[in-house]
């Protein structure tokens, strides 16, 4: 018998359940689990943590009661407990701040559970953003370790859920987009939370989730293997923790992934993933079972949010989100609150775009039809399949794309897409939506197939025309105070919103200043260390400290005896737009206040050149700290001297000017007075950092502008003009440039393919044997007055040559079903040629003798069809190069035209562009006059040639070669469509103009 073990013969040795190959020790998870961490007492939503049993987690074991006094502060009501302690709500009598106490239990004062507590401050106070709970400093009081935390009065997502209920998709996702941001922050600080669950996920005064109790933390940069090691067995909760995590495997943030997953299904069901009475049979299904799909307790989730869920809860790592980046873009689309409306002009475009999708298809076969022979030219009505395909293929393309995709090619095409206000909409409302907006096509081709083209209206402009006035009455109800929604997306419950550009912030790699090396002496203020002295402020002097426990970089600005304290309503600013107050001590020998430093630069110092995705995060940053700084009193007087860039990319406005640009308004020229001028620096300060044309969009420069000349504007007006500007383009793509030449490439392609069926229809008409029987026909149907064939006798005799001498073409319909120009003319002639057919059946016995007497006349049409024959490829050539001309023309024309109405064209502008000069002002009309006659040069080039070659007597320009003239005109257009999508801000016609395209 073999000595190797299979999966199903080898079992744990404690409770005899099947075991993998590599199970550690011969024991299932579930008795590692136990073996780890001892007993366990209540198991509805245990955290499992090294230390306490299950009678320390009883109400006795309370030791605060709400208004006892102890040390410096004044205890309230029991917030909550963790896996060290208890959180009470509590105010320090000092200051009158109200903030969170965490208190280690009185039963984990042993050394390695102190060490334990003690990480958990140091490691949430290295993180700090607007989605993690703030950390003001940690003490001891009565022997016992204590951390001082932001207070935040909404509660956690699990009291939300236990009072509201589950939540609406949209607020679940919402809710879990602030958790992702913290997390994230956290990764980037170098920490694994390794226990996040509804309960840990808190809720300020304002809405926002937070992150916190990072009590079973871990730093992934400098891990403390010893404290890792001792600390054995699982430690999280089981219902939110990933399968590696109970199987006690290494982790990284993938299995925080696996925990806002569960996250999200407890907030979008009222319940965890995974319930189970028995905490082994709960690790056994965490472990081993799919996850169940949130959609089996709500099937009113969206299934692609479901999916997500599902996706996160993956038994495998490999199969969740890889990062947070990716999980937030994911979740983005259900998060309705972060839509934006589109821009009129991406709307028209993106429409412009799917219709010529849709269309450039259905030309094409009607093309190739008609080159098949399969329509008459002279038909006025469509066959009923092809007349159809029209709206079912708009039926079709939007129902697919929008229903699966969230949106079209076109909407795709400028960050646009549908949704209703769950999120993604439905695909019941994705059909609801495309069947409103194709109905009017649909009926109108019903009533065309019913009773026909309307008489007097050319037919080929029926379909475009009833197009645009369809599309018009679809859009009557369209305002910007309604987001530019129309009829189909009223009926459907949908709107059409820009895609929510993420938030890309500039991070700098942390710089390790000289003044944190350790001073000879330590001078001791408070419970901090002093390194160094920084220098003179405009209100004091400021020095870098360090608090030895948190071993976090403070900042104490010292200031005159005389000055007023630190206000209460300052002290409890917590936000990450301002310094985080911490300390003071109003003595009468000594007057500071402590401040978090956080690690970063002034904004005047800093020298490297700044996007606009940067700018933009810093102006809202500001404009969100001054509208809330209004709101609460705290808005100090500003300058730009008071602005710091945190390594993190934030923007904080200080309370003090920065020893470094104490006199910066010396350097930056001085500014007046109000929040929206300070803005108005901020960007131009940010711009001289980057020099050239087309760092920012147009819209900003007009804003700042504004906020410039108007002292007036105060911040809330300000933020809403920032938040208008959120659509703005990034840069200019090279896929935006190439957008007007596509445009134009279109009637273009649309004529070429005409020209691909006309050609060989002209060919067939211009053969020595075709042209002499049209020769012929013209001959009979319109005789010369000169004409001998106005004898009657010799008139018959010439219908009788014609009948026998060109039967077979007389009778070849192909030939006459082949399209022409002239179909008014060809008509005549077939008609003339069925009546010969009729009249004279074959003879050809007399042949020879009425050759004899039509000799002058055959001779005549013999020499004409020759020469027709002979000149087709000229003639060819010529038709190809007089239509592409025209239509070159026309679109030439339109451009030209649109950049004297607009300065720099109307797509252009519709297409989030500008046009601007060196000093980044929009172009006037002129240059922009200009600007456009250079792009067309090489046409206009080859007007002026045609203009001036020979001409026929009908005074068409006759060029010896036309496609020459031709093929040159469009390399050298394609050459500077080439340049121009090598360099999207400045093509050549750019450079010789001295204009630059920018976001608008």
């Amino acid at each position: 018998m073999s000595d190797d073990v299979t999966p199903e013969t080898r079992v744990c040795i404690a409770c005899g359940r099947p075991l993998r190959l590599d199970a550690p020790e011969g024991l299932c998870p579930v008795c590692l689990l136990s073996l780890g961490s001892g007993s366990v007492g209540d198991p509805s939503i245990p955290t499992l943590a090294p230390g306490p049993s299950s009678d320390e987690t009883d109400e006795t074991s309370t030791r605060l009661h709400p208004g006892d006094i102890w040390g410096d502060y004044r205890i309230g009501r029991l917030l909550g407990r963790g896996g060290m302690g208890e959180v009470y709500e509590a105010e320090q009598l000092q200051t009158g701040r109200r903030l969170a106490l965490k208190v280690l239990r009185s039963r984990l004062h042993r050394p390695d559970d102190r060490a334990r507590f003690l990480r958990e401050g140091q490691l949430a106070a290295s993180v700090s953003h607007p989605h993690t709970v703030y950390i003001f400093g940690s003490e001891e009081i009565a022997g016992t370790p204590v951390i001082t935390m932001e207070l935040l009065t909404g509660g956690t997502l699990k009291d939300k859920v236990a009072v509201e209920g589950p939540l609406a998709p949209a607020d679940a996702a919402a809710a879990v987009l602030d958790v992702v941001g913290g997390l994230d922050a956290a990764h980037a600080a170098g920490i694994l939370h390794r226990d996040v669950k509804p309960s840990n996920c808190f809720i300020d005064h304002e809405g926002l989730v937070k992150i916190g109790d990072f009590g079973l933390s871990i730093s992934t940069l400098s891990r403390d293997v010893r404290f890792e090691l001792e600390g054995g067995g699982f430690q999280g909760t089981p219902q939110f923790a990933a399968p590696e995590q109970l199987r006690g495997e290494p982790l990284d943030l993938r299995a925080d992934i696996y925990a806002v997953g569960a996250t999200l299904y407890y907030l979008l069901t009222g319940r965890p993933p995974f319930e189970a009475t028995d905490l082994r049979d709960l690790i056994s299904r965490v472990v081993q079972e799919p996850a169940p799909s949130p959609r089996d307790v709500r099937p009113e989730i969206p299934p692609g949010l479901a999916g997500l869920v599902l996706q996160c809860l993956s038994k495998w790592p490999s199969a969740r989100p890889q990062s947070y980046a990716v999980l937030a873009e994911a979740l983005r689309p259900y998060a309705c609150s972060s839509a934006v409306a589109p821009r009129l002009g991406a709307r028209a475009l993106a429409g412009v775009v799917d219709t010529l999708i849709i269309g450039f298809p259905l030309g094409v076969i009607s093309l190739g039809l008609r080159g098949l022979g399969a329509l008459d030219a002279a038909e006025v009505v469509r066959p009923p399949s092809l007349l159809a395909l029209a709206p079912m293929a708009s039926l079709v393309y939007y129902l697919m794309l929008e229903g699966t995709a969230g949106a079209s090619l076109g909407k795709r095409l400028f960050g646009l897409r549908v949704v209703s206000a769950s999120g993604p909409p439905s695909f019941r409302r994705v059909l609801m939506r495309t069947l409103v907006f194709v109905l009017p096509g649909l009926t109108l081709t019903a009533v065309i197939l019913w009773r026909g083209t309307p008489p007097n209206i050319p037919p080929n402009l029926v379909r475009p025309a009833s197009a645009l006035l369809f599309a018009a009455l679809l859009f009557i109800p369209a305002r910007r105070k309604n987001a530019w929604r129309a009829f189909h997306e009223l009926a459907s419950g949908t709107r059409v919103v820009s895609r929510p550009r993420p938030d890309r912030r500039r991070v700098r790699a942390p710089q390790l200043a000289a003044a944190l090396r350790e001073p000879e002496r330590r001078a001791h203020l408070g419970p901090f260390v002093v390194l160094a002295d920084v220098g003179a402020t405009d209100r004091g002097t400021l020095m870098l400290a360090v608090d030895p426990i948190l071993r976090r970089n403070v900042w104490i600005h010292q200031r005159p005896l005389g000055d007023p304290p630190t206000s209460a309503r300052r002290r409890d600013v917590s936000r990450i737009g301002r310094l985080h107050w911490l300390a003071a001590q109003p003595s009468p020998t000594d007057h500071w206040d402590a401040f978090e430093a956080p690690p970063g630069r002034p904004l005047v110092a800093a020298r490297e050149p700044a996007d606009w995705p940067t700018l933009r995060g810093w102006l809202m940053d500001l404009a969100n700290e001054l509208v809330a700084a209004e709101g609460d009193g705290t808005l100090p007087e500003v300058s730009l001297a008071q602005i710091w860039l945190r390594d993190d990319g934030h923007v904080v406005l200080l309370d003090f000017h920065h020893p470094m640009v104490r006199h910066a308004e010396h350097h930056t020229g001085t500014i007046a007075p109000g929040p929206a001028s300070l803005l108005a620096a901020l960007s131009v300060h940010a711009m001289s950092l980057t020099p050239g044309v087309g760092g920012f969009p147009l819209s900003l420069r007009t804003l700042t502008d504004e906020w410039r000349h108007s002292t007036a504007a105060g911040a809330e007006k300000a933020r809403e003009q920032l938040v208008a500007l959120s659509g703005t383009l990034d840069r200019v793509t090279r896929a935006r440039r190439a957008l007007p030449m596509a445009l134009f490439l279109v009637p273009l392609l649309a004529m070429m393919g005409a020209c691909v069926v006309a050609v060989p229809a002209i060919h067939r008409m211009r053969t020595a044997e075709h042209a002499n029987m049209l020769q012929w026909l013209d001959m009979l149907i319109t005789p010369t007055p000169d004409s001998r064939l106005v004898d009657p006798d010799l008139y018959q005799e010439a219908e009788h040559y014609v009948a026998d001498r060109f039967r077979s073409s007389l009778s070849d319909e192909t030939f006459w079903r082949t399209f022409t120009p002239q179909r008014e003319r060809q008509a005549l002639r077939h008609d003339a040629a069925r009546r010969l057919l009729a009249r004279y059946p074959a003879d050809a016995s007399h042949v020879i003798a009425r050759s004899a007497r039509l000799a002058p006349e055959i001779e005549r049409a013999d020499q004409a069809s020759r020469q027709i024959a002979d000149g087709a490829e000229g003639f060819v050539s010529l038709v190809v190069s007089t239509l592409v001309a025209l239509i070159t023309a026309l679109v030439m024309i339109f451009h030209i035209v649109s950049s004297l109405v607009i300065p720099g064209g109307v797509v252009t502008r519709f297409n989030g562009l500008a046009v601007v000069t060196a000093d980044g002002r929009g172009v006037s009309r002129a240059r922009s006059l200009a600007r456009a006659l250079l792009a067309w040069s090489p046409a206009a080039l080859w007007f002026i040639g045609l203009a001036a070659s020979q001409r026929s007597p009908d005074s068409i320009p006759l060029p010896s070669s036309p496609m020459v003239g031709l093929v040159l005109t469009y390399l050298l257009l394609a050459a500077g469509a080439i340049a121009t999508l090598v360099h999207p801000q400045q093509g050549p016609h750019d450079r010789l103009a001295r204009t630059w395209v920018i976001p608008r």
